[in-house]
């Protein structure tokens, strides 16, 4: 599983099964109300917060710019 985190945009890498749990975890771990859009404002603020929620042996990758 590789999650992607840049400036506005999340890209999920993996089996449908592991990305769907990703998001589980993420609606677990940030609220209900939490829209996509918040989620990525706090995690361009706060680099810690990308790593959160990352299984073990799964990769956090910068996203690639053109």
């Amino acid at each position: 599983m590789k999650r992607y985190v840049s400036g506005g945009q999340l890209r999920l890498v993996g089996k449908a099964w592991e990305i769907k749990l990703q998001l589980h975890q993420l609606i677990h771990q940030h609220g209900k109300t939490t829209t996509l859009s918040d989620y990525l404002q706090r995690s361009v603020q706060s680099p810690q917060l990308r790593t959160q929620g990352v299984a073990s042996g799964a990769h956090l990758v910068p996203f690639p710019v053109k």
